[in-house]
């Protein structure tokens, strides 16, 4: 008979966007054996940008990353809107001073290719901080 006393249950987490690690992350510290998966073979140049207030920095404090995500901040230069060929729209700047340091533009399109979504309005970055 297996040894069952010493198994550590294991959860399939599917999708390495944000909610993903995240949940890997708090199932491996309660002792489950987390296999993570993602349908990209390559890491998205585009995406959506998040604000980290309130309990958004509440979790990063307590998962200890806090620090590390406030010091790769990458702003926000406006959004764009693309169609499925990632040809420009609209643009809309964002407003001055509103946001942190500034970045290159990236283009949702270019990383849709192949998935459902073939327009999209995108900032130019993946996480954005208020204090």
């Amino acid at each position: 008979m297996a040894d069952t006393a010493h198994h550590r249950p294991r959860v399939l987490v599917t999708g390495a966007s944000i909610a993903g690690p995240a949940l890997a992350w708090g199932l491996t510290r309660e002792g489950f054996d987390v296999t993570l998966l993602e349908r990209s073979a390559e890491q998205r140049q585009a995406g959506q940008n998040i604000d980290v207030r309130g309990l958004g920095r509440d979790v990063l404090r307590r998962m200890g990353i806090e620090d590390a995500v406030m010091a790769n901040l990458t702003g926000e230069d406006g959004t764009r809107f693309v169609d499925e060929d990632g040809r420009v729209v609209a643009t809309f700047p964002a407003p001055p001073g509103r946001t942190g340091r500034r970045r290159r533009w990236r283009s949702c399109a270019a990383g849709s290719r192949g998935s459902s979504s073939t327009s999209c309005g995108t900032t130019s970055s993946s996480t954005t901080a208020t204090s």
